[in-house]
């Protein structure tokens, strides 16, 4: 909570305007904390949120660093030990950038992975959202070319890392990508 009460101050202080969590998990949490602290001041966490206020937030960027939960691009935040689950939660935008992808642990691009596709897999078959249906397939495409490439090399199994050589950023890139699609579809799936 301090660290939260710091950066808001320095939010307001330096007069900021939109708020970037770049990486995945616990970062994007508290971007999104920071996002309702710097809308509705810190004592939010304390006195609690009154749902029906929250109509918009700062606008708000996600940078994944390595492949997530897809809770990153959902609407829920954990801090604080509380939950909070809002549709404005989610990021305004996603960005994917091969270049500042980091070194990935292979048990967690096969979890993010499984993950993005059993929610792409469920979108696909019980929505009537033609727009969630393309974006279901997209994220099943991706992790369906993309995963296996990536962790069947069995020099990576060794080292439990995917090095950094460009083929294998692009596959990673993908894989990352499925996960931020599969966050969106569960968030629009929850509230629509």
């Amino acid at each position: 909570m301090d660290m939260l009460k710091d950066c808001y101050h320095t939010f307001v202080n330096k007069g900021f305007d939109s708020i970037i969590a770049l990486g995945t998990g616990s970062i994007v949490d508290f971007a999104k904390a920071l996002n309702l602290a710097v809308c509705f001041g810190p004592e939010i966490f304390k006195n609690g949120i009154n749902k029906t206020n929250i109509q918009s937030l700062m606008p708000f960027a996600f940078l994944p660093t390595i492949p997530g939960t897809g809770l990153e691009t959902n609407c829920t935040a954990r801090f604080n030990s509380q939950v909070f689950d809002l549709p404005v939660l989610a990021p305004d935008i996603a960005l994917i950038d091969e270049k500042i992808l980091g070194t990935a642990n292979v048990e967690n691009i096969i979890n993010s992975a499984l993950t993005a596709l059993s929610v792409c897999c469920e979108t696909l078959v019980l929505s009537n959202n033609p727009m969630a249906k393309a974006y279901a397939d997209t994220g099943i495409s991706l992790v369906m070319t993309h995963l296996f490439p990536l962790i069947e090399q069995e020099p990576y199994w060794d080292s439990n890392l995917i090095p950094d050589c460009k083929k294998d950023r692009h596959h990673l890139a993908c894989l990352v990508h499925a996960s931020v699609i599969s966050g969106y579809l569960s968030a629009n799936n929850k509230f629509l």
